[in-house]
């Protein structure tokens, strides 16, 4: 008999199964499979993002620092945050990664190497692991400009 976990890194739906299969080498053909026994509905992690910080007035100096500040909604235990900053005009930088902890709202201080120019905004992103995909995503309220 044999049991482990596996990190359940699907879109939230019903009618999921859990699929074993069997070979005896990692070349081999896959020879025996099982399905799990009915099926388990996975519900939504991370529904939100909403970004708190900057508020989008002003200019900043090209490579001064930033407070980038978010709540997620819900809390998230697991995951990673990736901080950018940018414009569809002058493209997307990325800036940070934050582990996600479970607080209900976090704060992390970027550095602004990005050209200068007007339009940018804060974009933090979540993920369930640094390989997943993006799930979810907030931009900060207004721009801001860099000189």
């Amino acid at each position: 008999s044999y049991s482990t976990s596996v990190n359940l890194n699907v879109p939230p739906g019903t009618g999921y199964n859990a699929l074993v299969v069997y070979r005896t080498t990692l070349a081999a053909p896959w020879t025996v499979s099982g399905l799990s026994l009915g099926t388990f509905d996975v519900t939504g992690g991370l529904a939100s993002i909403a970004v708190t910080a900057p508020i989008g007035i002003g200019s900043y100096a090209a490579g001064a620092p930033l407070t980038v500040s978010w709540t997620p909604s819900p809390a998230v235990t697991s995951g990673v945050f990736e901080v950018w900053v940018g414009s569809n005009a002058a493209g997307w930088y990325w800036t940070a990664t934050v582990a996600a902890s479970g607080a209900p709202s976090y704060s992390t201080s970027v550095n602004l190497n990005v050209p200068p120019g007007t339009g940018y905004q804060a974009l933090v992103v979540y993920r369930t692991t640094l390989a997943a995909q993006w799930t979810v995503g907030g931009f900060s309220p207004g721009t801001f400009g860099v000189n």
